[in-house]
């Protein structure tokens, strides 16, 4: 059984000093090599070796910094394919019993906008307008589902992680308000409200809007346990 402080010791030598030489990023992994660690040295321990010698044939055992490296590369790869399996679960959920009624129906109109704009709209000020709305939308989406990571897994970009966290919940914040404003701008367009778009936006609009409210639902409700 191993002391307080030697306990301390083996997290000193992963956390503050492999981590601080950037040899080990993700946590997870870290306290996995932990549990590792202390099985091991506990059991050389017990067969008359001293702590600091079988901490150090331990980290030898694991091949030292590139061994750890490339354990802990591997075990970032096959979680985040794991995570990525969820991701496809959870997804294919919105096409199942209530959410399918708001999907569908969303995705469907959508195609039917694009393609009136596309078709009966040739005017610059449209087309130009409705490619931004198109890239606000799809920028949102994105940021929003990087958000979502960072909720869920916080350490599933490795070493990235703070920079990707830092540029993009600022990003989405601003997206957020460009959508609305630009939004606005779309559907009161003295240009569009002679025409008979504006009915199929709109309902676009309260659809997107329902389905975002219905999907904070689902994603609250739902658990990832990878």
């Amino acid at each position: 059984m191993l002391t307080p402080a030697q306990l301390t010791a083996i997290d000193n030598h992963l956390r503050s000093h492999l981590n601080k030489l950037k040899w080990l990023h993700q946590d997870e992994f870290i306290a996995e090599i932990t549990d590792h660690y202390i099985d091991a040295i506990s059991e050389r321990m017990s067969q008359g070796d001293s702590f600091d010698a079988a901490l150090i044939s331990i980290y030898n055992s694991f091949g030292q910094s590139p061994g750890l490296k490339q354990l802990e590369l591997t075990y970032w790869k096959f979680s985040a394919r794991e995570f990525r399996k969820k991701i496809v679960i959870y997804m294919l959920n919105f096409l199942s019993f209530p959410l399918v009624f708001i999907t569908v129906p969303s995705i469907v109109l959508f195609l039917m906008v694009r393609i009136k704009f596309a078709g009966l709209f040739l005017s610059p000020f449209i087309v130009t307008r409705f490619t931004l709305f198109e890239i606000l939308l799809y920028s949102q989406s994105l940021l929003g589902i990087l958000a979502w990571l960072f909720k869920k897994r916080p350490t599933y970009f490795g070493p990235f992680q703070p920079w990707a966290q830092k540029i993009a919940v600022p990003l989405g914040k601003t997206y957020n308000w460009l959508l609305f404003i630009f939004c606005m701008e779309l559907f009161s367009s003295p240009i569009l409200l002679g025409k008979a778009a504006p009915y199929s936006t709109t309902l676009l609009y309260i659809i997107s809007l329902l389905g975002y409210f219905s999907y904070r639902r689902a994603i609250k409700a739902y658990r990832f346990t990878a």
